[in-house]
């Protein structure tokens, strides 16, 4: 997935974009559903993992990754069980984009931890943000969140 944005309020809404030719676009649109997973820094390596891999079912690629993964409440996706949020989502359409396509989702199920409670004063999540691939490398970067005094700050690194 290259990027996440929330595509509307009322009804739930988000638009995600993916590489035309990955296979987990096709798995999205065989099964008119998908998961999306907030994932804490300390899963990068994980993340990262998944990020690269061209082949496989997501349930399989998710257990190759180290994490562990449970059937979707509403859909047939599969959640991840260390993601400290999900949505599960309905595929509404898909708009072709350039070498992207956007999927357009509805929003139907929603779990999050008690972190969420306090609207993004996270106490224990440390956010994992992806922001782009290496040129020629197989590994991504990453801003990664860690605690300093009352709040986060960002620090940037690359996987290795």
């Amino acid at each position: 997935m290259n990027s996440v944005i929330s595509g509307s309020s009322d009804p739930p809404r988000v638009v995600c974009s993916l590489k035309r030719e990955a296979k987990i676009l096709a798995a999205v649109r065989e099964s008119k559903s998908f998961s999306m997973n907030w994932m804490d820094s300390r899963y990068v390596k994980s993340v990262d993992f998944l990020g690269f891999q061209r082949a496989g079912k997501p349930r399989d690629m998710i257990e190759a990754a180290g994490l562990t993964w449970r059937p979707g409440s509403k859909t047939s996706a599969p959640v991840v069980s260390e993601a400290a949020a999900a949505l599960e989502c309905t595929v509404d359409r898909v708009i072709p984009l350039g070498d992207n396509d956007l999927v357009i989702g509805n929003v139907v199920s929603a779990r999050t931890s008690r972190d969420f409670s306090d609207y993004w004063q996270f106490k224990t999540y440390n956010p994992l943000i992806y922001f782009g691939a290496v040129p020629g490398k197989k590994v991504g970067r990453y801003v990664l969140f860690k605690r300093r005094g009352r709040g986060l700050v960002a620090v940037p690194r690359t996987s290795s």
